[in-house]
């Protein structure tokens, strides 16, 4: 299955902007997952406090979606088609919660790719999270249990140790028509699906501890009016959470086998992209190098030049090594790793993949991206005398005074890439700090209200007190007086 340049362009500008999006963070994280269309969004506008809005539709469905603060935008959708292309992220009451992309999002395979790597991304960089599954009601009992038999085996899959996933594990069912149903009923219907169906045969073990842990499980159902999502259904909710733990665990994902041959077309270009870009860089390194006065300098960054050379040794070739050494080289070259933070995100994303490609794959060749650094290194050791210091600067001060445009060129070109890479530090501190406002407003209007609503109620008793005081004594029998002669 080959993919057009285009296509293939057009994933890597979804999965830049996937990256863009993510906030890499090593705290504790609530991440919600689940099928495509099965409430995970609104779920986290409920828990968000927003206020709710229902509509009721001719066929007889019910939308849900909610006034949402300033500097929040989560999009719900209202079919089987996913809104959530990229992860959202919240932060409420400073517990971080990841809306992730749903389980068999049905878009298109390119989607299919992105939402692996956002999901990978969110639960990998997460010191630790708990993982809260949504699933539809009407999910259930659909084609005799093959939704959510799908479901589950698709979360086993992604975590193989049940016993942590169990511990980190709590449900909600979104989207409950029938007022009656409980926890129980779904705990014991479920056990009752998996032991007579074989397509339940890989989260067997799960199901099982599951039948156990009603708490963990919360009912989110279907509403009347505005009235019916409120603090009861909130608080249900987070309980349900609250009854795991957070833990670390490895995780997994799967990818079809459309998937992989794409996979197969991005490492190519990702790959002949780290070749482009490690050539530009071996030229911007030897105008570094020939135009250094700073002698000790010289001497650093012509240790971290030959220590990437040896990675042509095949005991030390990986990508790993790859990126490290590639670190040490640009810390000397521009006292920020900003320069070639493009190459090792790159680099990344290939060793990210590689595990994902198809059977037969060509071998990756990190050769290719070394093999500019090593052609510059031997080009400088002609040219420079390292050995001889005096000389080393007199060759430093003839080049820079000849290829004057030339250096100030590398100069701006490196101070345009640190001042990007701060704009975009700068974008992630300010969109923290506007969801910490937007929470911390939320928060604010809801204790108003709640002192409204207390006064309210306390009036509201009084004058409940006083009637019962009047009606009292309007019913006491009244005492006759009489004359006595």
């Amino acid at each position: 299955m080959e993919r057009s340049q285009d296509d293939i362009q057009e994933l890597n500008k979804l999965l830049n902007d996937a990256e863009d999006k993510i906030i890499v963070t090593e705290d504790q994280t609530i991440n919600l997952l689940g099928k495509t269309g099965a409430g995970k969004s609104t779920l986290l506008c409920l828990l968000s406090r927003f206020e709710p809005k229902v509509e009721f539709q001719p066929d007889g469905g019910v939308y849900v979606d909610f006034n949402q603060n300033q500097g929040s935008n989560i999009v719900i959708g209202h079919s089987s088609t996913s809104c959530t292309t990229l992860p959202n992220f919240k932060k409420i009451h400073q517990q971080i919660y990841w809306d992730c992309p749903g389980f068999c999002d049905n878009k298109s395979v390119s989607q299919e790719i992105v939402n692996l790597y956002c999901t990978k991304r969110i639960f990998e960089s997460a010191h630790s999270y708990k993982i809260v599954l949504v699933i539809e009601f009407s999910s259930i009992s659909a084609a005799r249990g093959k939704d959510i038999s799908e479901t589950f085996k698709q979360l086993v899959e992604m975590f193989p140790n049940q016993d942590s996933l169990f511990d980190s594990l709590s449900i909600v069912i979104t989207k409950c028509i029938n007022k009656r149903y409980n926890n129980i009923m779904f705990v014991n219907g479920l056990k009752k699906m998996a032991e007579e169906n074989n397509e339940f045969e890989s989260s067997r073990y799960l199901i099982r501890m599951l039948s156990g842990a009603h708490n963990k499980i919360s009912i989110f159902k279907s509403p009347e009016d505005e009235n019916d999502i409120n603090d009861d259904v909130r608080i249900a909710v987070q309980q349900s959470i609250s009854n795991s733990n957070f833990t670390r665990m490895q995780v997994k994902n799967s990818l079809s086998d459309k998937a992989k041959l794409v996979i197969d077309n991005l490492i190519k270009f990702y790959e002949s992209d780290i070749e482009n870009k490690m050539e530009e860089f071996a030229k911007d390194v030897i105008i570094k190098f020939r135009s250094e006065v700073d002698m000790e300098k010289l001497d650093k960054g012509k240790s971290a030049l030959d220590e990437f050379a040896l990675l042509s040794d095949g005991r030390n070739l990986n990508i790993e090594n790859f990126k490290t050494k590639l670190k040490d080289l640009s810390q000397y070259f521009t006292d920020s790793k900003a320069l070639i933070e493009k190459v090792e995100n790159l680099a990344y994303r290939i060793h990210f993949y590689n595990s994902y490609r198809s059977a037969g794959s060509p071998a990756i060749n990190l050769n290719s991206w070394i093999m500019p650094l090593r052609a510059a290194k031997a080009e400088l050791e002609s040219i420079i005398n390292f050995r001889d210091k005096e000389m080393a600067l007199k060759q430093a001060e003839a080049f820079k005074k000849e290829n004057q445009e030339k250096v100030l060129e590398l100069e701006n070109k490196i101070k345009a890439i640190n001042n990007n890479e701060n704009q975009m530090k700068l974008y992630h501190e300010m969109l923290q700090k506007s969801i910490e406002a937007s929470d911390k407003a939320n928060k604010s209007l809801k204790d108003q209200m709640d002192k409204n609503e207390e006064m309210e109620n306390k009036y509201r008793s009084e004058q409940q007190e006083m009637n019962r005081r009047i009606i009292e004594l309007s019913n006491r029998p009244q005492k006759s007086s009489c004359l006595v002669f």
